[in-house]
C-alpha cells in the first residue's frame, strides 16, 4: 500500500506545480512571489486561486499549505471565506429588520 500512496504524493506534486505554473504565467508573476513571504493584495489572490484550484483536485488544506508556505488554517480561512462573507451579511439583515 505505501507505494501506491506514494505514487499518489508524486502526481499530487505534480498537478500542484502545473498550477502554480500556469498561475505565474497567466499572471506573470513568478512562483517564488506566489510562495513567498509579502502579502500583497494581488499575492493573496494568487494564492487563493491555487488553494481552490488544488482543493478542487483533492488536496487537503496541510498539504496545500505546504506548497505555498502557509499554516493549514490560512489556507482553511481563505476557502471558507465565503461562510464569513455570508454571516456578514445575514447579520446586517437581521440587525436592519430590528432596527440596531
Amino acid at each position: 500500500m505505501p507505494r501506491h500512496s506514494s505514487e499518489r504524493a508524486a502526481r499530487m506534486r505534480f498537478e500542484a506545480r502545473a498550477i502554480l505554473q500556469a498561475i505565474a504565467n497567466d499572471n506573470k508573476t513568478p512562483i517564488r512571489d506566489i510562495v513567498g513571504r509579502y502579502n500583497d493584495a494581488n499575492l493573496v489572490a494568487l494564492r487563493v486561486q491555487f488553494m481552490k484550484r488544488a482543493k478542487a483536485l483533492g488536496m487537503g488544506s496541510v498539504t496545500i499549505g505546504r506548497i505555498i508556505n502557509r499554516s493549514h488554517g490560512t489556507v482553511l480561512y481563505h476557502l471558507n471565506g465565503w461562510r464569513d462573507a455570508k454571516y456578514a451579511a445575514a447579520k446586517a439583515r437581521a440587525e436592519a429588520r430590528c432596527g440596531g
